[in-house]
């Protein structure tokens, strides 16, 4: 008994599309969830979420511009993708078409304004350098906090072995 065996991309990223974030209330349901509009970006790990004010839910993560997941494609030289997109860049702050350094993440932050619907976006952090993996003391978790930490990575060699380093 034979079985045809398909191999296709369950997810794929594209930066030329919009990205959001969702807030629900917290005895909310499906209905009543707030969608605000962001830069296009990528993010995999959060840093923090919490209330500033009455009117203002504030959202820290790791964003890059790009996405590792699903990788290069079938007969794609993996090291020169993961080379490219892991090379160390001077700015991320403006968007851009190009790969270089796409996967260069750095910690940002949103703050999505429930009565108005505004969005405030800017990195927290310069370019030395690139990381993620982002984490706070379980105490502050929701909650305003004023330290995070998160695992930092060499991009120059990581760039130069097309792998986190």
């Amino acid at each position: 008994m034979g079985h045809d065996v398909y191999k296709c991309r369950l997810k794929k990223y594209s930066k030329a599309e919009y990205a959001r974030i969702g807030i629900m209330p917290r005895y909310g349901n499906a209905d009543s969830i707030k969608w605000f509009q962001v830069e296009s970006n990528c993010i995999f790990h959060l840093l923090n979420c919490f209330e500033d004010g009455t009117d203002e839910v504030v959202v820290r993560a790791c964003r890059a511009l790009d996405s590792i997941i699903p990788g290069p494609d079938t007969g794609v030289n993996k090291f020169e993708w993961f080379s490219k997109r892991l090379k160390h860049i001077e700015s991320v702050d403006e968007y851009t078409d190009s790969e270089d350094g796409s996967r260069f993440t750095r910690v940002y932050e949103w703050r999505l304004n429930m009565n108005t619907g505004d969005v405030k976006e800017r990195f927290l952090t310069e370019t030395e350098f690139s990381m993620d993996f982002p984490m706070i003391h379980g105490d502050f978790n929701g909650v305003k906090n004023k330290y995070g930490y998160t695992q930092v990575t060499d991009s120059y060699a990581s760039s130069d072995y097309g792998d986190y380093k």
